[in-house]
């Protein structure tokens, strides 16, 4: 009979009058409780979100142990997947454990879906969630934040990433400078009409809470439980890429330190003052007509008048010559703008309690006022003299001078990408 995760037998336990004395094998695992006691239990099959559910013995009942009889700090150094789900239970969801008796015999008597092979992307953790294919390529020791990518018109990014090892692939120089987690997604969409986009890129349908549950559970199977707390970098190109990017930034502002979105065209979602907040790059063509072609009435020109009377820190660069193709050039420009904000937003120890919770407590406000207004016929820079909105279509706000010198190397046609450095 399951028991209550009040039961009175679970009270004397979790007060150390139990015995435990025939838990000698090795598999029993040991968890610390909030009392300071070392305690075995022969199983734990789910972590919800009251408590855990476990076996003391073999054969014995199913009892449930709230989580303040544990000492959670002890946890997540002790059991890093257990912490994770518990991480993971505390957003309302159940999370299987399935450890000591409860371990399957077979990994085929595993529940249909609940983790794919992990051999899929070697190098690589995925999960499926929502419909899609999310995997996460992990840094050796502890990642800083996390770089969500997509690339490409019809949501198959992964096949443009996966296959590197770490710090060699599309974006490894700054995977591997800045300590990050690189993940990306299969969206298994496929339209022949280009003039059609589908619900699946935008992340105000469910798509952002599709990504977070995906690193929810990547970071209770790779026993990665720093994934859940960590903000996000957003790089997205193309049609179906940038969508996706765009409408995460709208989706959650407060995670995300800075975004990139290049020769895309499917910035829908009308920005709000808190996604005008994030430091934001949109890159296009200057004879680009990917926004015709697509049938699309939100280029990226359109979301930088529609944020610009909220003094939004999006930046406008319009390639010299360019046209709606990526290249070596916006791929650079996007990577160099993401580290350079990082450097900036990214708190280097989590804000005090009392601040933002969760991913928001490492990232700092970013300060407009040390900006500067750039003007695309020219590519040309002053420094911001007083606040107030950019709504000059030809102009555009740019973060810092490091970013405004290499905006007007884009802007007139100069960039020069370092030997080697590729995204």
């Amino acid at each position: 009979m399951k028991r209550a995760l009040n039961s009175p037998f679970l009270l004397c336990f979790l007060l150390g009058i139990v015995s435990h004395s025939w838990l000698g094998e090795a598999s029993a695992i040991t968890i610390t409780g909030s009392n300071g006691r070392a305690v075995e239990f022969a199983g734990l099959k789910d972590a919800t979100p009251k408590g855990v559910t476990a076996q003391l013995q073999p054969e014995g009942d199913i009892i449930g142990i709230p989580w303040e009889k544990l000492d959670l700090s002890a946890l997540e150094q002790e059991h890093p997947r257990i912490y994770a789900a518990y991480l993971s239970s505390q957003k309302g969801e159940t999370v299987p454990l399935n450890l000591g008796t409860f371990a399957p015999e077979k990994p085929e008597e595993m529940a249909a879906g609940t983790t794919p092979p992990r051999d899929r992307f070697p190098g690589w953790e995925d999960v499926d969630v929502g419909g899609a294919t999310f995997a996460i390529q992990l840094p050796p020791g502890k990642a800083r934040a996390i770089l969500f990518v997509g690339i490409g018109d019809q949501g198959e990014s992964l096949k443009y990433l996966t296959g590197f090892e770490f710090g060699t692939g599309l974006f490894g120089s700054l995977q591997k400078n800045e300590s990050l987690a690189l993940m990306t997604y299969s969206i298994n969409y496929r339209d022949p009409d280009i003039r059609k986009m589908p619900d699946s890129a935008f992340a105000e349908n469910g798509l952002a809470d599709d990504v977070l549950e995906a690193v929810s559970k990547i970071a209770q199977k790779a026993e990665r439980p720093e994934l859940i707390d960590l903000p996000f970098l957003v790089y997205g190109s193309e049609r179906f890429g940038s969508a996706v990017a765009y409408s995460f930034v709208q989706a959650k502002p407060e995670i995300v330190l800075a975004a990139v979105c290049a020769k895309g065209a499917f910035y829908r979602a009308d920005p709000t003052p808190e996604s005008a907040a994030v430091p934001m790059l949109f890159l296009w063509g200057e004879y680009s007509n990917n926004y015709e072609i697509w049938g699309s009435e939100h280029p990226a020109t359109s979301a930088l008048q529609r944020a610009a009377e909220m003094e939004s820190n999006w930046t406008g660069g319009r390639e010299f010559r360019g046209d709606s193709s990526p290249n070596l050039e916006t791929e650079y420009f996007g990577k160099k703008y993401l580290q350079n904000v990082l450097s900036t937003r990214l708190r280097e120890s989590r804000a005090e309690e009392g601040d933002a919770s969760g991913p928001a407590s490492w990232i700092e406000p970013y300060e407009r006022e040390k900006g500067y207004i750039g003007t695309y016929s020219d590519a040309s820079y002053v420094k911001i003299e007083e606040s107030g909105p950019i709504s000059d279509e030809g102009k555009t706000f740019v973060p810092n001078l490091t970013i405004a010198k290499i905006w007007k190397a884009y802007c007139e046609g100069s960039l020069e990408v370092e030997p080697g450095d590729r995204l």
